[in-house]
């Protein structure tokens, strides 16, 4: 068991005691007043900073809440939620919530710090509503204009009017509103005032190229007239428009005619030159006149010149090759008749102009009258026709074949002494006195066949 400690008094006893003098009731009282007076003053003060951490609590919550309703304001994209949240009655509502359960003494205090707060953050969430109010209004703005701008709008004069009625109003709508200032009206009814002018003249300017592109392709025709008075009706427009003054209009109309009648002579140019130079000399295609008449004459003259030519040397060309196609065919019939046979094609040969102005005609000419004087004689070795060509040369004038026989006699000879010295088998073969002979084998095992195939050579 552990020991109990008891303390113990010091050894040193002190003073000795000694009577003291009773105290007055005065003294008592004033000693219990002074007692009296400190504790209320503690006890207000602990009073006081309870009140005061009560305070600041409910203004750290009224700090919260109405942070929380700020945010969501600062982050919404919908100025009617903002308007909603930051409504009279939910603020009533927020301010309930933040002075619930406060001291009576400082629910004033606390509520109208609440209200000094609620004010700031309100101000800040309508500003951000405007500024979306504001951003939607500009949107809605730059829509009307495209609207407005659309090419349907804009041709038309008293839709684009409209229009621009229809936009002033808006615009002077969204100054009141307080979205956009007067300089950004003045600023953006400009903008609309030039954007319309230069969708005017795009449009126009398309217009007038379809019409000029019509009317060059009806150039020539009936319809012309009418399309180059629709042309004209178009033009007349370009002065309210401010595109054109009326000269230049009427310059443009004429350019339009010169144009249109330029590319039909172009194209006549091209398919044909002849009937464009005729029509130049005459009255055709009066738009073109002066210097831009005399070169487009001289250009269709020179491609007149130019297609005779080719057309000179494409026939000399075709001539020169019919020609060798008949030379071509004069030499093999010769042949054919220099062996004694008949060409297929001989008669019509024969009688064709073209070919007996050929210089290979007389051989062929020679050749069918020796055949056909002396029969036999391609066959005859050339000895023989050497023997037969003395005789026929010495015979008197009057009983002679005519000169293209002996000239053909004469070819026959050299053709025959060609023959026979090249390779004689196969000239026997062509002249029809020997038939083909079998070729030599090619398998010399059985000698046979050999000793055949060199018999007949």
């Amino acid at each position: 068991m552990s020991r109990l400690e008891v303390p113990r008094a010091r050894t040193r006893l002190g003073a000795a005691p000694r009577a003291v003098a009773p105290a007055s009731s005065a003294g008592v009282a004033d000693a219990a007043s002074r007692v009296g007076a400190t504790v209320a003053a503690v006890g207000r003060e602990l009073d006081d900073r309870l009140l005061a951490d009560h305070e600041m609590q409910a203004t750290t919550r009224a700090t919260e809440l109405l942070g929380e309703q700020r945010m969501a304001a600062d982050t919404a994209t919908d100025p009617a939620a903002i308007d909603a949240a930051w409504s009279d009655e939910r603020i009533a509502g927020l301010r309930k919530q933040a002075l619930e359960g406060l001291d009576p003494r400082i629910e004033r205090t606390a509520g109208a710090a609440f209200d000094r707060l609620a004010a700031r953050h309100k101000l800040g969430a309508g500003r951000r509503a405007l500024e979306l109010r504001g951003d939607a209004a500009r949107a809605g703005l730059v829509r009307q204009r495209d609207v407005s701008l659309r090419p349907e709008t804009v041709r038309d004069p008293g839709a684009w009017q409209e229009a621009g009625a229809h936009y002033t109003a808006a615009l002077s709508n969204a100054v009141q509103l307080g979205y956009i200032t007067h300089e950004e009206a003045a600023r953006q009814m400009a903008t609309f005032a030039r954007a319309g002018q230069a969708r005017q003249r795009e449009l126009f300017a398309a217009e007038v190229g379809a019409a000029e592109t019509a009317l060059a392709d009806a150039y020539g025709s009936p319809g012309y007239a009418a399309r180059l008075a629709t042309f004209e009706t178009l033009l007349a427009g370009a002065d309210r428009l401010g595109v054109l003054t009326p000269e230049q209009a009427q310059d443009r109309l004429r350019r339009a005619g010169a144009s249109a009648a330029g590319a039909a002579a172009l194209s006549m140019l091209i398919d044909a030159p002849e009937d464009l130079a005729a029509g130049l000399r005459d009255d055709a295609f009066p738009e073109i006149t002066g210097a831009d008449r005399q070169r487009l004459r001289a250009r269709a003259q020179s491609e007149v010149a130019r297609r005779e030519a080719v057309a000179e040397r494409a026939a000399a060309t075709e001539t020169r090759a019919r020609d060798a196609a008949i030379s071509q065919q004069l030499r093999d019939a010769t042949a054919i008749v220099h062996n004694g046979q008949s060409y297929a094609l001989e008669a019509e040969l024969l009688d064709s102009e073209d070919a007996q102005g050929r210089p290979e005609f007389s051989a062929f000419a020679g050749a069918v009258a020796l055949r056909d004087a002396l029969p036999t004689f391609a066959v005859q070795p050339p000895a023989e026709m050497r023997r037969l060509i003395a005789e026929e040369r010495s015979r008197p004038l009057a009983e002679r074949h005519e000169t293209k026989i002996i000239d053909a006699m004469e070819a026959q000879l050299t053709s025959a002494e060609a023959g026979w010295r090249k390779d004689p088998i196969t000239y026997a073969h062509e002249i029809g006195v020997a038939p083909q002979p079998n070729p030599l084998p090619e398998d010399l095992s059985d000698p046979g066949p050999l000793a055949q195939a060199l018999a007949e050579r």
